[in-house]
């Protein structure tokens, strides 16, 4: 019961994404990303939405998982604010909005400016092979000079 609790909403939310005419650049393996983040600046009742939707999901996941660990430290218009910041950076195009949610709240909570970047660069590591076009190729061998 408790996987199911966890399972369903993230399905729900992957499912949504599917089947929305989304272009295939503003979604990572499935869901949402900073470029569809940016992609939609002008409609701040979205974005809101959005927050509001992941604060609700992050609560049913900390049922499922029967641990209390609040995502309410700020208001969905803080969230909003901290999820731009991340997402305006141009590296950070494949990173999912969850991980920018994700990446406010460690924020928020006192992380270290350093521990938000490792943090950030393995959101970038986890999505580099997904962005469209690119390929998990190995680096070219070494020329001789």
């Amino acid at each position: 019961m408790r996987l199911l609790a966890v399972a369903l909403p993230m399905m729900t939310v992957s499912l949504g994404t599917a089947f929305a005419q989304i272009p295939d650049s503003q979604t990572t393996d499935g869901r949402l990303n900073c470029r569809f983040w940016n992609a939609n600046d002008e409609n701040t009742s979205f974005r809101l939405g959005l927050m509001a939707g992941y604060a609700d999901l992050w609560g049913l996941a900390q049922l499922g998982l029967g641990t209390n660990v609040p995502m309410g430290r700020a208001t969905y218009g803080e969230m909003r604010d901290g999820v731009t910041v991340c997402c305006s950076q141009p590296e950070n195009g494949n990173v999912l909005i969850l991980e920018a949610l994700t990446l406010f709240e460690e924020k928020i909570a006192g992380a270290s400016g350093s521990r938000l970047e490792a943090l950030a660069a393995a959101f970038r590591k986890i999505h580099a092979t997904s962005a469209p076009g690119v390929k998990d190729t190995p680096n070219p061998p070494a020329k001789d000079h």
